[in-house]
């Protein structure tokens, strides 16, 4: 695609696809029962389509997968292993709906250590797990991330998990993709593009690699974003 075109709503279908790892009979359903979200033969509002995804709590393995900070491959594998932990770890953790998945990791957040120890840990793991499967998406730090990918090495050995990593900087665990070039990318190298995209939706970001190699797409970020990216990369230039 043309690179105004990314900071539009309007995309071809093929474009759609591949951005919210949708089959195309399932983007055609929508386009069909989604007021606004065919807006041409072969082009959708991708927004329609999102906020559509969000309000009926959907999600795909792509998306699920980043937010739990594993490549596709490897949250595929953890998922066709089905319930993932113990049976009675999953029985206990069932009983909670997505909305209240993460009200028992509020003391973590705070700093409090004693919940990653033990099975209470497994059992907020499992609900985080479900949650994220379901559309919930909450923000997540990389020290609970970290801590639920242990518990996976732990029940499916060392070579369980394999971490996505952000593509600008080879080392922080990747939550989001760059909208440009679809890599996987961290928020502290990512960037919002300026577009009208409702608040209530995720933001588009960049990747600063993607930024590196065609810095003619600054000119499409937040004012703000686009100069933080500025001096990013003009330090990094310093750097070399």
């Amino acid at each position: 695609m043309d690179a105004l075109e990314y900071t539009t709503s309007r995309w071809d279908a093929k474009s759609v696809a591949e951005w919210y790892d949708l089959p195309a009979p399932i983007i055609d359903w929508v386009g069909r029962h989604v007021t606004g979200a065919r807006v041409g033969k072969d082009e959708f509002d991708r927004w329609r389509i999102e906020a559509f995804l969000k309000q009926n709590s959907f999600t795909t393995m792509k998306w699920a997968a980043i937010q739990f900070g594993l490549t596709r491959k490897s949250f595929e594998e953890v998922w066709r292993r089905g319930y993932i932990l113990h049976p009675a770890i999953a029985q206990t953790a069932t009983s909670t709906p997505p909305a209240d998945a993460l009200s028992s990791l509020n003391p973590v957040i705070e700093g409090d250590r004693r919940l990653l120890d033990g099975k209470l840990l497994e059992v907020w793991f499992y609900r985080l797990f479900m949650s994220i499967s379901q559309g919930f998406q909450p923000p997540i730090s990389n020290e609970i991330l970290e801590a639920a990918h242990d518990i996976l090495r732990r029940y499916f050995g060392p070579d369980a998990v394999e971490v996505a990593k952000c593509k600008t900087c080879q080392s922080e665990i990747a939550k989001s993709f760059c909208i440009v070039s679809g890599d996987p990318i961290c928020f502290d190298h990512a960037y919002w593009l300026e577009n009208d995209k409702p608040m209530s939706l995720s933001a588009d970001l960049i990747g600063g690699h993607t930024l590196k190699a065609q810095p003619s797409l600054l000119v499409f970020l937040k004012p703000e974003h686009k100069a933080q990216a500025e001096a990013d990369l003009s330090e990094e230039k310093h750097d070399v």
